[in-house]
């Protein structure tokens, strides 16, 4: 199912917080597009080195962290949103 099909549908099943939403928005401004769905590809949606490059960008403005480029240009939003996770993520201490 493409996104526009999920935006018939009442929008993107899988986006479920603040964050997705936040990663959707930034994708979408970036890319130039009105909806992307959570599990499109970058590569999939148009995206290029370049534009790989504003994201991350965007990224680093929106949550103060650094995703990797390649996170971005391999990666879905889902999979750039579970990297943001990570990294916001407070370190656990190992005994």
């Amino acid at each position: 199912m493409t996104s526009h099909e999920n935006e018939s549908m009442g929008g993107p099943a899988s986006v479920s917080d603040d964050l997705d939403v936040r990663m959707a928005r930034i994708w979408s401004s970036v890319l130039g597009l009105d909806v992307v769905g959570m599990d499109e590809g970058f590569l999939v949606l148009g995206g290029e080195s370049l534009l790989a490059a504003q994201v991350a960008a965007r990224v680093t403005e929106e949550f103060g962290i650094t995703l990797p480029l390649r996170s971005v240009f391999l990666g879905t939003i889902a999979t750039t949103a579970a990297e943001v996770r990570r990294q916001l993520a407070p370190a656990v201490e190992r005994p």
